[in-house]
């Protein structure tokens, strides 16, 4: 048989000292003596899961529009033709510059000059265009891989928080990003203005 006077006795005085507060404040007149247990039950006992529902949840349905559902995310197909036509761009603009027979770069001056083309169509398919374009791209991508592989080990090397050194990490990452970011969004809003 389990002694319960030890438990009682400190629970009778708790509710004691509770009565003489209630009488001075009213906030405390809300409280309730819970019943006496054994320890030993709470700890075993499983907590019971269970669902509420309120009183005044609605529910809102709405049609599914096909248009919307159809241009809300680009599929697989969508994809691909981006690709193709970035490749079917690169190569139309290859042929421009190499029909001036002059250096890459001065071609593309040129050709701006002339209105044949627009810095905007360059925009994020420059390694398709320039051999050049297409190592310093590269270069940037190796660079950018070795400069994050050498934070994650500094990182690793002080044994700090994994929370904290997963912040950090990205937060180089972000940083050697940025650039590449913002040419990524104007880009998407050229095709935008373009409807392609």
């Amino acid at each position: 048989m389990i002694d319960n006077t030890s438990t009682e006795r400190p629970l009778k005085r708790m509710s004691s000292c509770l009565s003489l507060q209630s009488q001075k404040s009213p906030g405390n007149d809300l409280l309730e003596d819970w019943p006496a247990r054994d320890t030993s039950e709470v700890n075993n006992a499983k907590p019971r899961k269970h669902v509420t529902f309120s009183d005044y949840s609605s529910l809102r349905s709405y049609e599914n529009d096909p248009k919307y559902r159809a241009t809300k995310s680009y599929s697989s197909a969508d994809r691909k033709r981006f690709q193709v036509d970035a490749a079917r761009e690169g190569i139309r603009i290859q042929r421009l510059i190499s029909s001036l027979h002059v250096q890459p770069g001065a071609a593309i001056h040129e050709l701006i000059g002339l209105n044949l083309l627009c810095r905007e169509e360059l925009l994020g398919i420059e390694h398709l265009v320039s051999e050049k374009a297409a190592l310093r791209t590269a270069h940037e991508r190796r660079s950018h891989s070795a400069i994050v592989l050498k934070a994650q080990d500094d990182l690793r090397d002080k044994n700090s928080d994994a929370l904290d050194s997963n912040i950090l990490l990205a937060k180089v990452a972000i940083s050697r990003s940025s650039r590449n970011v913002e040419k990524a969004k104007l880009r998407a809003a050229l095709a935008a203005d373009r409807g392609g």
